[in-house]
């Protein structure tokens, strides 16, 4: 409006128009007024209080960002926006650039909008401005506020099919002794036994944690053994990026449902170079926060405890797979691994990497059409490998819209 203005101003002084002139006079007086308001404004404006909720991020769904901005007074022709960008890490060299905005209403609240098609750790700077409805005036009314956000894998509802029969499959974890200890109904801690149960008294006289056993019916609980292997032949592409998701979302939808059917069972979940003991939903959502910082990594380790019965999530790019059943050949282990799209459509499930939807822009991406490229379905290779337990494979398709 300002170029229009002064070329507005020039034209009638060269063509001596008396129209253009008040034209362009009037286009400049509007524009210095809504600079001096909104000046004034931001000065008034400059101690907002901003409150940003970034809780429960999903991958692959709608989600917001939800700022509270207090006070947030009713201003004409003036609306408080507040902008989000930053870099969003779903790899080890895999970087989205992400950019939302959205205006606040009448009570304060502004939903930012944004869809992360992979789990990982937003590094996001927030910034509040104060904008003209026309558009024409933008300006920042505070500094930048930088979060961390994790967005986590997505749970989805675990079929019957998809429930191992789990009453018989685990070890239990709390053995009752033929020795001195079990006069006392006392022994040390093992992996598995509630805090509650721990004697403390006990536990700090010999620097060490007792668990107490009732004699007469112990509770049961039964420690499952659960290996995520993010491991890959072909580096990180969009194919290999979402079977690995989808692996770390099968893991937590399988702990979540034997838990709501089983609330006795614990879980120690390996994944790569990462443990984890899980007890309760609690522990549930700090695996799931921990996941969004685990991507695709050499295998260095070897099997921890060949023995006890596992069960392994993994890709169809694992192909470390086969020499590590080979090692556990005499342990039973269940396998859960994704593989590429079936001859039957309707055996094989259909997930999409990027959305298009109003007010959900595609991040851009450095390398983009290269990353796009590499997502070719062909490149899924026959990940050779069986379990002696329980098998189930997972055919995926990306979509990339």
């Amino acid at each position: 409006m300002l170029a229009t203005g002064l070329y507005l101003l020039g034209y009638a002084r060269a063509a001596s128009n008396i129209y253009a002139f008040w034209f362009a006079a009037a286009a400049l007086v509007v524009l210095g007024l809504l600079g001096v308001a909104s000046r004034l404004l931001a000065l008034k404006l400059h101690f907002t209080i901003v409150s940003w909720q970034a809780r429960n991020l999903k991958a692959r769904h709608e989600t917001e960002h939800t700022i509270g901005l207090s006070p947030s007074p009713a201003i004409p022709l003036f609306r408080m926006h507040f902008a989000i960008e930053g870099v969003f890490e779903c790899g080890n060299k895999v970087r989205l650039k992400v950019k939302s905005e959205s205006a606040a209403d009448r009570d304060g609240v502004c939903l930012v909008p944004m869809y992360f098609p992979l789990c990982g750790v937003l590094h996001a700077n927030g910034r509040l401005y104060l904008r003209d409805v026309l558009g024409f005036i933008r300006i920042p009314l505070q500094p930048s506020i930088a979060k961390v956000v994790y967005v986590k894998p997505p749970l989805f509802p675990v079929p019957e099919a998809l429930r191992v029969d789990v009453t018989s499959s685990p070890e239990p974890s709390r053995k009752q002794q033929q020795s001195d200890e079990e006069k006392y109904y006392m022994r040390e801690y093992e992996p598995g036994d509630r805090m509650k149960d721990v004697n403390w008294k006990a536990s700090f006289r010999v620097y060490e944690m007792i668990t107490r056993i009732s004699p007469v019916s112990p509770e049961p609980s039964r420690l499952l053994r659960l290996e995520l292997r993010p491991f890959s032949s072909q580096g990180e592409t969009p194919l290999t990026l979402m079977h690995l998701n989808y692996a770390k979302s099968w893991l937590l939808s399988f702990i979540s449902a034997i838990q709501t059917k089983h609330p006795q069972y614990r879980f120690h979940v390996r994944a790569g170079t990462h443990e984890a003991m899980i007890e309760d939903g609690k522990d549930i959502e700090t695996l799931a926060q921990v996941l969004c910082d685990v991507h695709f990594q050499s295998e260095a380790l070897q099997p921890d405890k060949r023995n006890d019965e596992v069960f392994i999530f993994t890709t169809a790019f694992d192909q470390g797979l086969a020499g590590y059943l080979g090692l556990r050949s005499l342990a039973k282990t269940h396998l859960f691994k994704t593989s590429g799209p079936g001859q039957d459509k309707k055996e094989t499930r259909r997930v999409r990497l990027f959305h298009l939807a109003p007010g959900l822009a595609l991040p851009p991406l450095r390398g983009f059409p290269a990353f796009i490229r590499s997502a070719s379905q062909r490149k899924i290779p026959v990940s050779p490998g069986r379990a002696n337990g329980f098998y189930m494979e997972e055919k995926l398709k990306l979509a990339i819209i």
